[in-house]
């Protein structure tokens, strides 16, 4: 009766986890060593379609980053508007608040950073 019942909540379990999206949502389309290879915005969305998988597409920055103030920030966010994936900034410092404006973050779908960067 026990392994019957074990064997019930795994099935069951299975199923609900196969009804489950797939995300990602740490995906940098620029390579993060000197190289400078990146990945153009609509072959990351065919990529994270073809995987199955929903794509957020992190830009990286802060005051001292490559993402540092309002054009560097709004031409992430435009380069990746209109492509089936969510939109995010991984933030690096204390201070990046000061430097991207509230209006540009608000494009954003998501922020992400180390837990000590909120603090």
């Amino acid at each position: 009766m026990l392994r019957y019942l074990v064997c019930l909540i795994f099935a069951l379990a299975s199923s609900a986890a196969a009804d489950l999206p797939r995300v990602d949502l740490h995906v940098h389309i620029h390579d993060e060593e000197s190289s400078g290879r990146t990945m153009a915005p609509a072959d990351a969305a065919a990529l994270s379609q073809r995987l199955g998988v929903r794509f957020g597409i992190l830009g990286e920055g802060g005051c001292g980053g490559d993402i540092r103030d309002h054009a560097t920030l709004a031409a992430f966010i435009d380069s990746v508007e209109g492509q089936p994936v969510w939109r995010g900034m991984q933030v690096y410092g204390f201070d990046w608040r000061h430097c991207l404006p509230a209006a540009d973050l608000k494009r954003l779908d998501y922020i992400a950073a180390d837990a000590l960067v909120f603090s």
